[in-house]
């Protein structure tokens, strides 16, 4: 018996295990990236039931605007303009509110209380999972910019919150919560935060393709 018909059987047997292994690092990998595109893919759902709430509230805002700025079309916070925002002239009308006016306004403020107090905190429920740790291990031009805009929206939301629990939760005549807009807190919520995240998804649905 040769040398190479000695170590033949040890030689296969090193490639067999050698090869077990990258099989199942790549089943893992494959398993992984699957795992990620179905959470990024549940984020998408997230961020349109928020963008389709914060449509819903804009319309009943938009709506008691207009009410008001023709009612009280004579009043100084109107006439000449003495409010910062939406939020800012529904407070400083509030006390001259007929009970149909107040019961309007209590609608759009129980729909910031609940709805978007709702919407806003399952954005930041899924950004506190830990998806995107896994997404930095990839590098790519395209999921950075995604990854910049998610801690924007982190930073958002937390100025949210703030303003949230600080203000509005302790003043009944606080309706909306506005961040940068209106109270010149932080960073605005990245409207364009749901078209870089298709492009990573598509991304990473590319590279699953090649494993």
């Amino acid at each position: 018996m040769d040398l190479f018909e000695l170590l033949f059987p040890i030689i296969t047997l090193f490639l067999g295990y050698f090869l077990k292994i990258f099989t199942d690092f790549f089943t893992v990998m494959k398993k992984e990236r699957k795992e990620l595109i179905h959470n990024l893919e549940r984020f998408q759902t997230i961020l349109l039931q928020s963008k389709n709430a914060h449509i819903q509230q804009g319309l009943k805002r938009n709506e008691f605007s207009e009410y008001l700025q023709e009612t009280y079309a004579n009043e100084p916070v109107i006439k000449e303009r003495y409010y910062k925002g939406y939020n800012d002239l529904f407070r400083k009308l509030h006390n001259l509110y007929s009970e149909k006016e107040l019961e309007k306004f209590k609608l759009i403020r129980t729909f910031t209380k609940e709805n978007m107090r709702r919407e806003n905190q399952r954005i930041m429920d899924w950004l506190n999972e830990g998806h995107l740790i896994k997404l930095r291990s990839i590098a790519n031009l395209k999921i950075e910019i995604f990854l910049d805009l998610t801690q924007k929206l982190r930073d958002h939301l937390n100025d949210w919150f703030v303003i949230f629990q600080g203000l509005f939760m302790n003043d009944i005549t606080y309706s909306l919560v506005y961040c940068a807009d209106e109270f010149e807190l932080g960073e605005m919520f990245p409207h364009d935060i749901d078209k870089e995240l298709e492009k990573v998804i598509l991304i990473l649905k590319r590279k699953k393709n090649r494993l």
